[in-house]
């Protein structure tokens, strides 16, 4: 009995070793084949751009950022399409299996539009492995959950029971808190205790209340620890970001300088500036009141090329004065729409929105550096 129990002790080590190599080595054999080609160097800059670079501090950021970054936002994207899908539909019927493999298709998408072109950064291809994974492990545990355990409860009350109220609020409320600040810092412990404090121990279905209350016990604690390892993490290997990103603007009337959003670097020419705007989020904003005041983008943190994405009906082409279609994938919760990824120069910037418009596409978000 008792080599009989080593035996399987040991059986079950092996399996986890087998299982923890492959966590590791399959992002890295997916970016070493998917976005890594050794001597790229970056394009070159014209002149004038290069002349204010060396005069100004953190003016010039990575190309491949812009492209890089739409992986990142998928998260927050598929994190709001869950919520969504949440209001009308029990969590089972998510395609949470879909939704990783969107994540690294859209990685893998970005990787050729910057593989043999920008330098590799390893610290950004580890981040995105490293959530990517996570983000994989996340849908995989709550696929096999949702259709054992959750459908079963669905099967045997229903999927309207308080705790899957408050379910869908937290997930609205997690979706819009991306949008701004890094996911480990929502607070999730503080979710926990709210769950336990404002669901009571009893009531309609009560297979459903218990289920729901253990799996989201499960879900918010597991977060909050893996959040405060990231942010641990994330402070020990990497240097706080800049929020702002200096831009070139063009024809800019004085009444842009009223906008707190919009500091003024370094006047160029009359009506010629080299200015800040908010990373993230604001940052799409900022560009499209810009535009409509009649301002032009010469150049964003020292490139001339910019990623945006769009909402349109599925088989939407733009005009190409809208940019280039790097990317296209179909929103998972509805057949009828798709998302675009667009390489816009940055001299069309101010264009872009409305050339997206007669295509029947809507602007979802500018990409900063």
């Amino acid at each position: 009995m008792i080599r009989s129990g080593r035996a399987r002790l040991a059986r079950a080590v092996a399996v986890v070793g087998v299982l923890a190599v492959l966590v590791v080595a399959m992002p890295a054999i997916f970016i070493g084949v998917r976005c890594i080609r050794p001597g790229a160097t970056p394009p070159a800059r014209p002149p004038e751009v290069e002349q204010l670079a060396a005069g100004i501090r953190g003016y010039v950021r990575g190309g491949a950022a812009t492209y890089l970054t739409v992986p990142e936002w998928y998260i927050v994207y598929s994190t709001e399409e869950y919520a969504s899908f949440l209001r009308e539909h029990p969590p089972s019927r998510f395609p949470y299996l879909g939704a990783s493999r969107q994540y690294w298709e859209y990685y893998g998408a970005m990787c050729e539009a910057t593989r043999g072109v920008h330098p590799v950064d390893p610290g950004v291809h580890l981040m995105l492995g490293v959530i990517g994974v996570s983000f994989t492990a996340e849908n995989t545990v709550k696929a096999v959950w949702e259709n054992t355990a959750g459908r079963l409860t669905e099967w045997l009350g229903s999927h309207r029971t308080e705790e899957d109220a408050f379910a869908q609020r937290i997930a609205t409320e997690y979706g819009r808190f991306m949008h701004t600040v890094p996911w480990y810092e929502f607070p999730f412990a503080g979710r926990l205790a709210a769950l336990w404090r404002e669901t009571a121990l009893w009531g309609p279905a009560p297979a459903r209340k218990w289920e729901r209350k253990l799996a989201l016990s499960a879900e918010y604690g597991a977060k909050a620890v893996y959040g405060w390892l990231s942010r641990k993490g994330t402070g020990a290997v990497y240097d706080a970001e800049s929020e702002r990103v200096h831009v070139w603007i063009e024809q800019a009337p004085a009444t842009v300088f009223a906008d707190r959003h919009v500091r003024r670097v370094k006047d160029v020419a009359p009506g010629s500036s080299v200015v800040t705007l908010p990373r993230y989020e604001a940052f799409t904003d900022v560009v499209r009141a810009l535009a409509r005041q009649g301002v032009r983008f010469r150049d964003v943190a020292g490139n001339d090329v910019i990623a945006l994405s769009a909402i349109a009906r599925r088989g939407t082409s733009p005009a190409p004065d809208a940019g280039t279609v790097l990317f296209s994938a179909p929103i998972l919760t509805d057949p009828t729409a798709a998302r675009l990824v667009v390489r816009t120069p940055v001299a069309s910037l101010h264009a872009a929105p409305a050339a997206l418009e007669r295509a029947g596409a809507r602007l979802e978000h500018v990409y900063d550096y």
